[in-house]
């Protein structure tokens, strides 16, 4: 009898988990994952165990409804597939996006002729995540368009591929800091920035944002979720520059109350803008002195 090359494991997974449950199945080794509509699938070769491989995802989803996602029961289902060329796949579905009115996000191998006043940034589709497909990072990157209008000094929490903080460089920002709590995450971000030259005045690591609470920023940036967002919001308001800005997404338009509560509590920081994209809302919050 045969084996199948690969099985894949499909997760109904809420949209602010989507990201880190997609993360997580990197870690675990997956080839490459696909978010479609309230649930992800990730494909493995079929050396991996699918039974320590099923345990291990089940106890990452009972941790994360501890921290207050709200995911389903009988969310996990494992299937056999047969062998396939993955990167043809990804190269079916991964096609250049205009996520702002500056900035096209292109795979690695599409051509592309843009005019003088578009930047294009180049990006490998090994992740699903953080390719500018979703709604909460064209939300970042059209803040960023319109606030960094001269170099200022920038950090990017949460960075995954990078995108934000390439999307700042190529925008001219000054000093730009990006960290992840994730190393494999940063490994990513560190090869798109070399893919999109973006590489001088850049640092990226990996590690708590907690480690530059004497560094003061220009811009925050943090495409996170609600429970990081409302945990760290007093650690980004110490980031904060006088008259500095916060640049917030991941968050659904339904928790997006509770989130505001959260900045009154914080008296010198006052909300700005607000936008809605889909089902998520991003907010830009000014410090005052």
């Amino acid at each position: 009898m045969i084996m199948p090359d690969w099985f894949q494991i499909r997760i109904r997974v809420t949209r602010d988990s989507m990201d880190a449950v997609a993360n997580y199945l990197f870690e675990l080794g997956s080839c490459g994952c696909q978010e479609l509509e309230n649930e992800i699938v990730a494909f493995f070769p079929n050396q991996v165990s699918k039974s320590e491989m099923k345990e291990e995802v089940e106890a990452y989803l009972d941790n994360l409804r501890d921290l207050g996602f709200k995911l389903a029961t009988n969310h996990l289902e494992i299937t056999e597939i047969a062998d396939r060329d993955w990167n043809s796949e990804w190269k079916k579905s991964f096609k250049p996006i205009r996520i702002s009115e500056k900035f096209i996000v292109k795979p690695t191998w599409e051509k592309l002729d843009s005019s003088s006043d578009t930047f294009v940034i180049e990006m490998d589709p090994k992740q699903a995540f953080g390719t500018g497909h979703h709604a909460t990072t064209q939300i970042m990157v059209q803040f960023l368009e319109r606030y960094l209008t001269s170099p200022k000094r920038i950090l990017d929490v949460g960075t995954g591929t990078g995108i934000l903080a390439i999307a700042a460089h190529k925008l001219n920002a000054g000093d730009i800091v990006a960290i992840d709590v994730d190393p494999v995450a940063v490994d990513a971000a560190r090869e798109n920035c070399q893919i999109n030259s973006a590489t001088s005045g850049l640092l990226l690591f990996a590690g708590e944002v907690s480690a530059l609470s004497t560094y003061p920023f220009d811009l925050v940036l943090a495409n996170l979720n609600k429970l990081v967002i409302l945990r760290s919001l007093t650690l980004f308001n110490n980031l904060l520059n006088q008259r500095g800005h916060l640049i917030l997404s991941g968050i659904l338009v339904e928790e997006s109350n509770e989130v505001k509560e959260a900045f009154l509590k914080l008296s010198d920081l006052e909300l700005f803008e607000e936008v809605i994209k889909e089902e998520w809302i991003g907010f830009v919050l000014k410090k005052n002195p």
